[in-house]
């Protein structure tokens, strides 16, 4: 209906500057057939922020009636204005809407998941914010609200739609663009309530029984999953019951088709597993007759065959019993679980596939003569099945192409006038598609559809597999798209940097802790082994004062702790530096001790006169000195002073030699 009243004025000549067929009459919008010619119209330009005087132009057969403004230039926004005010009080007035049934892809199928109907509304509000827009129209029925965007040159762009779904919003576009030359109000009502197109920016209950519905095929695709399995291990089980296979009958005689269609070569010819099939060139010759040469007899209209078609009629020429046939939606799994399986299905379609190679045979949805073959004897009705296969193909990828860009961005496109622009000087896109290929090479596509193809999978890929952004955007409204996926990839690279550079961070931060942990335990450690290393000391420094109170308990040496030196030092400093030091002490000791082994006047002798050289040492300035004289071994004697003492002739003399320190 929307494009019946649109052509009903198509034979009209347009005003130049638009057409303005509406005017404004005391606040009502009135369209140019029903106004009188002139000023006499009455009516003011509906933009009002212009509101000048509108004289009624009723022009001859050809021409559109219209809308001028008195004296002065048109203010460029009154059809506009103008068209937005009268759908948004058509609405008001009518109360009345048609929705449009909303669809859904799944896979390669559209659903219709809401069916489009005519509503009659409780509400109608105008121009009133609602969450975080002002929508044109809002329609109220029962409590619900559906939004109405009315346009007519400026469409919604994906914030706002996004902004729809987060709120929720149900919201339906129409667009009027294309009935700016309406004259009469009546057939705008017509347009504006059922007709103009329209389109679902967004229905959370069509979101929801999506989701339902998706759920719903999910599950399917498992049943018939588990029901695919179920049914291979059944083929498996049969293919074990099943013995070897019996041979055909006696050769043939070979026809004379074979000579004239040169197919000698491919007869009697070894395929691997054709163990099952002894008589190789009956076989091979049934093949090549029942498929071959009555296809080339046919002519262009034979008919494809399949690899089943010919394995049932190589069971026919053999009439014996066969494995049953798998299906080939499970074979590839089938054979993949028992590899060392060959059926004699498997050889039929590898002789097929021997037919392909040499040109004889081409596969195209079925098993049919090859282009070469056909042009060989004059066929060249495969070009109709060559261009119908390259329009499938650019079909099917400018479809991909405009599913990837949002709804609010790719309307007004249309795939047919999108076929009519140009790709290479003095060609379309349509005449690259049509091209005739290489009649030598069924396989040649010619560089420019190539060309044209790869273009198309490069735009496809790069919204399927974030491919890059190509140069050429062959006319595809991509101008909004790409540079929002330009600034993904530059807000992810930026994520990405920023990601690295906390990695970094984190790695400096542990290896900074990790050396902080490791001199602090090398600091504990040095401490741990000083305060080992003290109480060590503090232990041989016992140990040595027990022993000199043991060895020594006599009056003689009750200093003999503080008056003992070894090499220069105290030996009750030096028994507490290390082990080996307090080894030192230790030895010094036990000769010491050795003073111990004398027998009992002797030891009371000694004694004495240790106390007395004791005595004549503190008598000494530089006692120390004394001491250290009277305990170290000193050559000139031949022993220690103090092991001396009992010899008068010695003690006189040290008794001089004290007095002299």
């Amino acid at each position: 209906m929307a494009s019946e009243e649109f052509n009903k004025f198509e034979g009209a000549v347009p005003h130049e500057r638009g057409g303005l067929v509406l005017g404004e009459r005391d606040g009502i919008l009135i369209g140019i057939d029903d106004v009188s010619s002139g000023l006499a119209c009455g009516c003011i330009c509906p933009n009002p922020l212009c509101a000048a005087p509108l004289v009624a132009k009723k022009c001859k057969p050809g021409r559109m009636d219209h809308f001028a403004h008195y004296k002065r230039r048109d203010c460029g926004v009154a059809l506009e204005t103008a068209l937005h005010k009268a759908a948004k009080a058509i609405l008001e007035e009518a109360r009345q809407f048609e929705v449009p049934a909303y669809t859904e892809w799944f896979g390669d199928q559209e659903e219709v998941l809401l069916k489009g109907r005519c509503l009659q509304f409780d509400e109608v509000r105008l121009e009133q914010r609602t969450g975080r827009i002002v929508p044109d129209v809002i329609l109220i029925k029962d409590g619900h609200e559906l939004i109405v965007e009315l346009v007519v040159t400026h469409w919604c762009d994906q914030t706002k739609i996004d902004i729809l779904a987060l709120q929720g919003l149900a919201c339906v576009e129409v667009d009027l663009s294309r009935y700016r030359e309406v004259p009469s109000l009546h057939n705008l009502r017509e347009i504006v309530i059922r007709s103009a197109p329209r389109e679902w920016l967004n229905n959370p209950v069509g979101v929801l029984r999506a989701q339902k519905r998706e759920a719903e095929l999910i599950a399917e695709a498992q049943d018939r999953a588990a029901t695919r399995e179920a049914l291979i291990v059944k083929v498996i089980g049969s293919f074990e019951r099943i013995g070897p296979e019996t041979n055909f009958p006696n050769a043939v005689d070979v026809p004379e088709f074979v000579d004239k269609l040169g197919l000698n070569s491919l007869l009697n010819i070894s395929i691997f597993g054709d163990q099952c099939l002894s008589n190789r060139l009956g076989w091979q010759l049934c093949v090549l007759e029942a498929f071959v040469h009555r296809s080339f007899m046919a002519g262009p209209s034979a008919s494809a065959f399949s690899t089943k078609d010919v394995h049932e009629k190589i069971k026919a020429f053999r009439r014996q019993g066969f494995p049953n046939w798998i299906d080939e939606d499970i074979r590839a799994d089938v054979l993949e679980r028992l590899p060392q399986y060959r059926s004699s299905f498997d050889v039929a379609k590898a002789y097929l596939e021997v037919l392909q190679g040499a040109g004889i045979l081409q596969f195209r949805k079925g098993w049919s003569l090859s282009a070469n073959f056909r042009l060989a004897v004059g066929e060249r009705e495969w070009l109709k099945t060559e261009r119908a296969r390259r329009r499938d193909e650019v079909r099917d990828l400018a479809r991909d192409i405009i599913r990837s860009i949002p709804k609010g961005e790719r309307m007004g496109f249309d795939y047919d006038r999108w076929l009519q622009m140009p790709f290479i000087p003095g060609s379309t896109i349509n005449d690259v598609i049509r091209c005739d290929p290489d009649p030598d090479d069924i396989d040649d596509l010619t560089p420019e559809y190539r060309t044209l193809t790869a273009d198309l999978s490069a735009l496809r890929d790069m919204f399927a597999k974030s491919g890059p952004i190509p140069k050429n955007m062959l006319f595809f409204p991509l101008h909004a798209s790409v540079q929002r996926i330009k600034r993904d990839r530059h807000l992810q690279a930026l994520a990405a940097e920023a990601e690295r550079q906390r990695r970094v961070q984190a790695e400096e931060q542990a290896r900074i802790e990790a050396e902080r942990k490791r001199l602090e335990n090398e600091r504990l450690a040095a401490i741990a082994r000083q305060e080992q290393e003290r109480q060590n000391g503090l232990r041989r420094l016992a140990a040595f004062r027990t022993r000199l109170a043991a060895e020594f308990p006599c009056e003689t040496f009750g200093d003999l702790e503080r008056a003992l030196v070894i090499a220069g030092q105290p030996a009750v400093s030096l028994v507490q530096q290390s082990d080996r030091d307090g080894e030192r002490v230790e030895d010094y000791l036990t000769e010491l001790s050795q003073i111990g082994a004398l027998t009992g006047e002797r030891k009371r002798r000694l004694a004495a006169a240790s106390r007395q050289l004791y005595m004549l040492s503190g008598v000494a300035k530089d006692r120390p000195r004394a001491m250290q004289f009277l305990t170290t071994f000193n050559p000139a004697y031949g022993a220690r002073p103090i092991d001396l003492c009992l010899n008068p002739d010695v003690s006189n003399d040290l008794r001089e030699k004290l007095y002299s320190f």
